[in-house]
């Protein structure tokens, strides 16, 4: 099997809150382990690109130290935000989210965040990637000129 180019998650749901049916020591290992799986995957297949559709904490104003276990544990990916991630469901409002807290701290080429006014095309890759947040919708008629002229194209929508 050829190794993959990329790999896809969503609903990450970061949260500090422990689930009814979990129990503290449970949920927080379960947590950890799942985000460095991630980053493990990544690495395996030597950096493959992360799409995440979405969603990564559970709710927008996560606290510092959700911020920071994201920072240190998930690794380099483009996302769309999802409703949680963002105060009111609202772009509007995404630079006072955890979400934008974290993609500052994180930024730069390789951590990217991904809405319908921003798109990414790595320097050598065959795709360019349009994104969707929570509440927006793909223009149907793109202005071609408005678009990379890469033979793939790939929309990340978190709907």
């Amino acid at each position: 099997m050829k190794n993959p180019d990329l790999i896809l998650c969503g609903d990450l749901h970061i949260r500090d809150t422990i689930p009814r049916c979990r129990t503290e020591e449970e949920y927080l290992k379960a947590q950890n382990r799942k985000l460095l799986f991630l980053k493990s995957l990544s690495e395996k297949y030597h950096r493959a690109l992360v799409l995440c559709a979405g969603d990564v904490f559970d709710v927008s104003k996560s606290p510092p130290c959700l911020i920071t276990l994201a920072i240190e544990q998930l690794p380099d990916m483009l996302y769309v935000p999802g409703q949680h991630d963002l105060p009111n469901h609202s772009m509007v409002n995404l630079k006072q989210s955890a979400l934008w807290t974290f993609n500052q701290a994180r930024g730069g080429e390789a951590f990217a965040l991904l809405s319908r006014n921003r798109s990414y095309v790595p320097t050598t890759d065959k795709c360019a990637f349009y994104g969707c947040a929570y509440g927006e919708k793909p223009d149907p008629n793109p202005n071609p000129s408005d678009m990379d002229d890469r033979p793939h194209k790939v929309l990340i929508w978190h709907q």
